[in-house]
């Protein structure tokens, strides 16, 4: 299994936030260059990042699903603009007594610490 660096959302999120795919994106350009340093090796071989956002609030999670789909384009010749997602945990839709039994939270948690890496928070 490849390793990956975990980017979860710290503090979570308890209200939509419509600017979070272009937070995330940037979080992550962070820790790659951070990751790179000044070895120009490291840049050809940067560790995957998976986001994670983790969201408890009372209202629909109306956020776009990822940096493409806030980009006001319809023309498929734009498609390589850079897009990824994110893995939601939407802890509004689980019963409270179910959170410490669910194995994907788990997961999202452990990934990257079982991975060799450190969970990279940031607020």
């Amino acid at each position: 299994m490849s390793r990956f660096v975990p980017l979860l959302e710290a503090g979570h999120k308890s209200t939509p936030d419509p600017a979070l795919p272009l937070q995330l994106a940037s979080y992550m350009v962070r820790i790659w260059k951070r990751y790179a340093g000044t070895g120009t090796a490291r840049l050809r071989a940067l560790p995957p990042i998976i986001p994670v956002v983790v969201y408890h609030g009372a209202e629909p999670w109306t956020v776009p699903d990822s940096l493409r789909d806030m980009i006001a384009t319809d023309d498929p010749d734009l498609a390589f603009l850079p897009g990824a997602g994110y893995i939601l945990r939407n802890l509004r839709a689980m019963e409270i007594d179910a959170l410490s039994r669910n194995a994907a939270l788990k997961a999202t948690c452990r990934g990257g610490a079982e991975n060799g890496y450190q969970s990279a928070l940031y607020s």
